[in-house]
């Protein structure tokens, strides 16, 4: 017996002993249960051509291997020579070597391909020397792909549009357009350029909202706003023939609103004319947007300040007791909680420390899916991820807001290989997640349900175009019809979102059917004749 209880007390000193000695020798660890996931900030180097002496079209760049024919951001024209400079921002990464491609936009030959490994180098900014050996056909868009290829092997893709001539006359295009857009900044020297536009005494001119070709010259030389020049202006060719030209430019300006400083974001569009005696201003057009400054909101009178800005449709939805908001303003998500009087922002791309450049790259947009009472929220990000995880990706991303926790959860990640204009375009309306946690989605013409819980896809419908498609969530339902030419308009389907039941409605004998539109919470269709 007392041989059990020596062992017993010993054991206990070793225990004893053990805790002192442990907790000499390991550092105290500390688990935060907060699993907010901060986003890295963007890391691709930002990519501009230099032609004919100027610089042009900043690109962005791609982490995955996109259809170069289907990006149309940019033109960049050359000469008979076939070279050209490309200007690398290196930011995070040490760029080692250049590949590029030359394309048909029509069946996607292969004109051409090099490499360049030798760079000019200032300032951290890396300049890659193009020369085009095969001879384009004048005139002719090619699509250019360029590979940027970093000392650890990383891969990043840009692209944009080349067209040859014997004179492009870029330079003299730019130089007008610059000239023009530096005049706005001056009372006077925009007088210079009077003949140039076309007031329209019909226009209101009351907004810096929108300003064209026929608003005031007040308005034009930005009324009494007075803005800073935030970002360098770095003008993008849209489109260049040898006597025409679309040229955009985009920027972000600060001004004083009241005594208080806020940020806009301008893109500035041209159309001109080109002729060896002087340049003809087509057309001009200028827009405006507020970005959305929680610092300027009062949350104590319930109101929320857009500023000035041409976009009045807001995205938003509501709690059934209409005490919690959630909305979409400048690609940005934000939470507003009534009752305690809370704003939060939910989803952005603009970093903490801004990258005017970056943060403006609106390639991608935001859905609201639904919420719950909690203020719990599912939404959907789709397009180009200009940082995090996925940064350089074409992705639809559905998230979760957990509203207790004030986090979000990536629920479902599916790439896209196409940029973010042909996504949008093919985007239907069908975007919704079940109690079942079902996420029922409508991409490139198909419907989906996809499982959160078992991961699992299925495709519902193969072949439904978007204006087929009609929706009514408040009572969760979607119906659809396979195809809206009547020679095979046989049925229209509606389904039971929460339980994926389906039902149809057939044309009959004889009849075909098609579906029309709604309203309130009717289906509206019409029948007609086989014969007619």
């Amino acid at each position: 017996m007392l041989k059990h209880i020596y062992r017993i007390i010993l054991l206990i000193a070793i225990f004893i002993a053990s805790l002192y000695f442990f907790s000499k020798d390991i550092k105290e660890v500390v688990f935060n249960i907060d699993n907010t996931t901060m986003m890295e900030d963007a890391t691709f180097p930002l990519v501009t051509i230099k032609s004919d002496g100027v610089v042009i079209n900043r690109l962005h760049g791609y982490s995955s291997n996109l259809d170069a024919n289907s990006i149309r951001e940019a033109l960049t024209p050359i000469g008979v020579d076939g070279s050209f400079e490309v200007l690398i921002n290196q930011e995070d990464y040490d760029i080692k070597k250049l590949n590029f491609e030359v394309r048909e936009f029509i069946g996607n030959e292969l004109v051409e391909k090099g490499s360049v490994s030798v760079f000019d180098e200032n300032n951290n900014v890396k300049t890659a020397k193009i020369n085009i050996s095969t001879e384009l056909q004048k005139g002719k868009e090619y699509a250019f792909k360029i590979t940027l290829i970093t000392s650890e092997s990383r891969k990043m893709y840009y692209y944009h549009r080349i067209k040859s001539y014997d004179e492009s006359y870029l330079s003299e295009k730019l130089d007008f357009v610059m000239k023009f857009h530096e005049a706005t900044k001056d009372k006077e020297a925009i007088l210079e350029y009077s003949a140039n536009l076309e007031p329209d005494n019909k226009k209101e001119n009351t907004s810096l909202a929108n300003v064209n070709i026929h608003s005031h010259i007040g308005l034009i030389s930005w009324g009494n706003l007075k803005p800073e020049f935030v970002t360098e202006v770095i003008p993008t060719v849209v489109e260049n023939y040898p006597d025409m030209a679309s040229i955009e430019l985009e920027y972000i300006v600060r001004a004083n609103v009241s005594g208080i400083p806020e940020l806009y974001r301008v893109k500035e569009y041209y159309r001109i004319r080109y002729s060896p005696s002087r340049m003809y201003l087509l057309n001009y057009d200028r827009r405006m947007e507020s970005l959305f400054d929680i610092n300027l909101i009062s949350v104590s009178k319930s109101q929320l300040k857009l500023g000035i800005t041409s976009d009045f449709e807001l995205p938003y939805l509501s709690s059934t007791d209409k005490k919690k908001f959630i909305f979409v303003r400048n690609k940005e998500l934000w939470f507003y909680d009534l009752e305690e009087n809370e704003i939060v922002r939910i989803f952005s791309f603009r970093q903490d420390e801004t990258d005017y450049i970056r943060d403006i790259y609106d390639q991608h947009d935001i859905r609201i899916l639904n919420m719950d009472a909690e203020g719990n929220v599912d939404f959907m990000v789709y397009g180009y991820m200009n940082r995090g995880q996925y940064e350089g990706r074409v992705a639809l991303v559905l998230y979760e807001y957990i509203r207790t926790e004030q986090r979000i959860e990536e629920k479902v990640y599916i790439p896209v290989d196409k940029p973010y204009q042909t996504l949008k375009e093919n985007l239907g309306e069908i975007a919704y997640v079940n109690s079942l946690d079902v996420f029922y989605f409508h991409l490139y013409n198909k419907i989906y349900a996809y499982d959160l819980i078992t991961r699992q896809i299925t495709v519902l419908e193969d072949n439904v175009n978007r204006e087929d498609v009609v929706t009514f969530y408040e009572k969760g339902y979607v119906a659809w019809q396979e195809s809206s030419n009547l020679k095979d308009a046989n049925n229209i389907k509606i389904m039971n979102l929460e339980t994926g039941e389906t039902q149809q409605i057939n044309a009959g004998s004889e009849y075909k059917i098609l579906l029309l539109d709604k309203i309130d919470s009717n289906l509206i269709c019409g029948f007609v004749a086989e014969s007619d």
